[in-house]
């Protein structure tokens, strides 16, 4: 599992530093949507899909 976090991955794909990122898990969730992931052209945003019915 790979945890960052999320201030510092928005800096980072706004810089060009990440080429890019898809994400399913977030430090607030839902994912605000004030939260700049939701406009940056190179996220994809997911839910989350790992639960047991």
């Amino acid at each position: 599992m790979f945890h960052h976090e999320q201030s510092a991955l928005v800096d980072a794909l706004a810089s060009a530093s990440l080429a890019g990122a898809a994400l399913d898990v977030f430090e607030t969730e839902p994912l605000p949507d004030e939260s700049p992931l939701w406009t940056m052209a190179t996220v994809i945003v997911a839910c989350r899909s790992n639960y047991i019915i």
